[in-house]
């Protein structure tokens, strides 16, 4: 199935039910996408987790991404302190590069940067041009009631991603 028939599905109008199948199709598209963005990275097993709470989890370093075209809205992405430390080791040891506070941001922030690249290109399935901002360091992962959270451990660590409300792409699919 393709990313364009999953966000514009025939019978997108046959009501709740077909909603929630719809958006529960592009949920599992969107985590693969993130699963397998994250593995070649980090070179590490990635696996979903059922949703906790991020305010139940401590000593994350967070970022988020401002979408602004065709519409605004915020992705985020939390990890485990030590889980980042890790991720910018096995990335940058073959450099010899002492790993510190600042290349770990700017691997969370990279990280943010290429998953929100590869989710928002198969969301608008190639058919209409998104603009991203600069992805940011936060105090502590940003979300609201609104977002959609998917939750991953690596190595046992948690690492947190946050998406627009799902209903939004499928309910401007054609009007974008």
């Amino acid at each position: 199935m393709t990313y364009q028939k999953m966000l514009r599905p025939v019978g997108a109008d046959n009501g709740e039910e077909e909603m929630d199948r719809m958006l529960e199709q592009v949920s599992q598209q969107i985590e693969e996408i993130i699963i397998s963005t994250i593995e070649k990275m980090v070179f590490a097993e990635v696996n979903h987790c059922d949703y906790t709470d991020p305010e139940k989890i401590e000593n994350m370093i967070a970022a988020s991404l401002a979408l602004h075209e065709p519409f605004k809205k915020n992705f985020s992405l939390a990890i485990e302190r030590k889980l980042a430390f890790d991720m910018a080791d096995s990335l940058f040891s073959a450099y010899e590069k002492e790993v510190n506070e600042e290349l770990v941001n700017d691997t969370v922030l990279e990280m943010l940067n290429i998953t929100v690249g590869a989710v928002s290109t198969a969301l608008f399935n190639g058919n209409h041009d998104f603009k991203l901002g600069l992805p940011k360091i936060c105090d502590r992962f940003p979300h609201d009631t609104s977002m959609h959270i998917y939750h991953f451990k690596v190595d046992g660590l948690s690492l947190l991603f946050g998406s627009p409300d799902l209903r939004l792409f499928l309910k401007h699919g054609e009007d974008i």
